[in-house]
């Protein structure tokens, strides 16, 4: 797999006192004086691991996964912090993923978890087999949950919920559609159930794919920022808002944003490894004309 690293290299063990995991990766059931093996896939790459009970990992870019050194033997416990696709090796021990924001359960199964804690949507997707979502309050307690069939998922916004101008867009294969939506955040959250999900979607980025499913250009940019080692800078706040739909196959940097460009009035440079984003003047207003 191309921009595959070797997750030997990245593992490091440390003995960590109850704080030192820091907020949400502290649970019940792993704690503060078990030894942690901790796994980390750098930016511009995609890691594969298998785990001491022979379940196998794959880490997308910097994406954080923990286990104690009772794992498969006192636990299956996972901390996790962005993104991975699971194939979970069946046991006695149930499976447990934790993330900030919510819990999955499962024995044997197939999944895809998205739960990077600088973004706000979560996204847990099954592939196979059947697993349970845990949605969690700010006290770490279980306050909502879902039992998933193959092919759903959940998602979760956290601290809001989408206007219904942000739900659900179809992707379309070589095509990318740029829009204009401005959601209003309400007050209240929850799980919200797909109940028939394409999974190639959710575990595309696996083999390379970048799939773009009505995401603004500001979430979006912290995808490329990840897939290509960069950092975004937007010249202009009124392109965060512009969304995208498509799928693009392990096209280099300047050829997504090529295709941005070519979608949306907007116009890039490349210094090194920044990419500036401003406004073409001479499409932008009557793009917005035409959007709205």
């Amino acid at each position: 797999m191309k921009h595959r690293n070797i997750a030997a290299i990245l593992i490091s063990v440390a003995i960590m006192a109850a704080g030192a995991l820091g907020g949400y990766f502290f649970r019940p059931g792993i704690t503060g004086n078990d030894a942690m093996t901790s796994i980390y896939s750098p930016a511009g790459q995609r890691t594969e691991i298998t785990l001491p009970d022979n379940s196998k990992v794959i880490l997308n870019s910097k994406t954080t996964l923990k286990y104690s050194a009772g794992f498969s033997r006192d636990n299956r416990q996972i901390l996790l912090d962005g993104e991975a696709y699971f194939d979970v090796r069946k046991g006695a021990i149930p499976f447990e993923v934790k993330t900030e924001a919510v819990n999955i359960r499962v024995l044997g199964t197939a999944f895809n978890l998205k739960c990077y804690s600088d973004e706000p949507l979560v996204e847990a997707t099954l592939v196979r087999g059947s697993m349970v979502v845990e949605k969690l309050d700010n006290h770490s307690e279980v306050i909502e949950e879902i039992k998933l069939k193959p092919n759903q998922k959940v998602t979760l916004l956290k601290g809001v919920v989408p206007s219904e101008a942000e739900e659900e867009v179809q992707v379309t294969e070589k095509e990318v559609v740029s829009q204009v939506i401005a959601g209003q955040p309400e007050q209240s959250q929850s799980l919200r159930l797909v109940e028939s999900y394409d999974t190639q979607k959710s575990t595309g980025w696996i083999n390379g794919l970048l799939v773009i499913e009505g995401e603004t250009l500001e979430n979006l940019s912290k995808k490329i920022e990840r897939r290509y080692d960069v950092s975004i800078v937007f010249m202009s706040e009124k392109l965060k808002g512009f969304k995208y739909t498509g799928t693009l196959r392990e096209y280099s940097l300047e050829q997504v944003m090529k295709a941005l460009e070519a979608t949306s009035p907007i116009r890039y440079s490349i210094d090194k490894n920044r990419v500036f984003i401003g406004e073409n003047q001479e499409e932008i207003n009557k793009y917005l004309k035409v959007m709205n």
